[in-house]
């Protein structure tokens, strides 16, 4: 399957999600390379991935008055894939927010997860049963996705990395 294919899959789903959450309009950004993979090799990484998606568009990315009173347009997420020092990069960015760190410190320990460190409060991120958010709802909160998605990723002998930048977005 065309990394495209999945991507457009994916930008629906986000642009579906803005609207239900008062955050359209976004523009979903595409960079694929013309990279095929093999979909059920693939599978379980999509469906933990869009727990990505949901976190970004929920946590990340502003309601249209916050954005404009920010000195923002419109919400953009950028969907990547290309190959890069013989291994695939899949690389998925929103400028929204960025991640609260002092909340994800918070947290962790309210968890009694490790908290002194930029490292430990990203394993914090991927650790089962954390969550930002007070109240699970449909969308995000439960706590389960991100740990997925780092199952995911290392199940098919990947590594997944995050860089947060307060005000101008998070990169996965």
């Amino acid at each position: 399957e065309p990394f495209d294919v999945r991507f457009r899959r994916i930008a629906d789903q986000a642009q579906e999600l803005a609207v239900r959450l008062g955050k359209a309009p976004i523009h979903v950004q595409i960079e694929h390379g013309d990279i095929r993979i093999q979909d059920e090799v693939w599978s379980p990484f999509w469906s933990a991935f869009v727990h990505a998606v949901r976190n970004a568009i929920d946590h990340g990315i502003e309601p249209p008055a916050e954005r404009q009173a920010l000195g923002k347009g419109t919400g953009t997420l950028r969907l990547r894939a290309d190959w890069t020092e013989h291994r695939l990069l899949v690389e998925f960015c929103d400028d929204g927010r960025g991640i609260a760190w002092e909340q994800v410190r918070e947290k962790a320990r309210a968890l009694g997860l490790a908290s002194e460190t930029r490292e430990s409060l990203v394993a914090a991120l991927f650790s089962d049963g954390f969550s930002t958010k007070d109240t699970a709802d449909e969308n995000s909160g439960r706590g389960v996705g991100m740990s997925a998605l780092a199952q995911a990723c290392n199940a098919m002998g990947g590594t997944i990395e995050v860089e947060s930048v307060p005000h101008v977005g998070t990169t996965w």
